[in-house]
């Protein structure tokens, strides 16, 4: 196996980009959220390549069941959220919702992040930035592990351009700063971490 690409440190995105929430059915609203109002009381962001794929939708139940082992109610004011961004509110061959199959592996808000803020903020890497290496293994290896424990079903849906973006997750403080970062393919999740950085949200 070799090197991964070089890293480029994940960052918070800029406060004032819009996202747009998914409602059921994958109606995207025609109003912007400031990225800023994920964060006000503390947030999980699960930054999500494709929602029809079993990948990601394994990641996003193992992070909710880790956000949720420190956060009990996420709906109670002044707590911290758990929200997902995905690239597209795409739609199956049948017409069904793909947004409304991961919510079944997903207890959050999903938002689209049409400029791709958070992408960028992960580092803008493809799905073959260091595939091959030792990091990218591991976290496969996990993904898999996963997905031995939980029944995940997915789909391939989706162009190299949607389906190639890596994604990843933060943890956000109340004023917007990272305290976590995760950069799929780099390596497994540290959910220790992660847990040990909501915490202290």
């Amino acid at each position: 196996l070799g090197e991964a690409a070089p890293t480029v440190p994940p960052k918070a995105p800029r406060a004032t980009t819009s996202l747009y929430k998914v409602a059921l059915g994958g109606t995207i609203a025609a109003q912007g959220t400031p990225v800023s109002e994920l964060w006000k009381t503390g947030a999980l962001v699960v930054v999500v390549r494709r929602p029809g794929c079993a990948l990601c939708r394994e990641q996003a139940y193992a992070l909710s069941e880790a956000f949720q082992a420190v956060v009990a109610s996420q709906g109670l004011p002044g707590m911290p959220r758990l929200v997902a961004v995905v690239r597209t509110s795409a739609r199956g061959e049948d017409g069904s919702s793909e947004v409304d199959a991961f919510r079944e592996y997903f207890q959050g808000d999903v938002y689209v992040d049409q400029f791709l803020a958070f992408f960028k903020a992960l580092g803008d890497r493809q799905y073959t930035d260091g595939v091959f290496s030792q990091g990218a293994a591991r976290w496969m290896l996990q993904r898999m592990a996963g997905m031995q424990r939980v029944q995940v079903s997915g789909n391939f849906v989706g162009g190299p351009d949607t389906a190639l973006k890596f994604g990843g997750c933060f943890v956000f403080d109340r004023d917007g700063a990272v305290r976590f970062a995760h950069q799929e393919g780099r390596s497994s999740i540290d959910y220790e971490a992660l847990r040990a950085a909501l915490s202290k949200v």
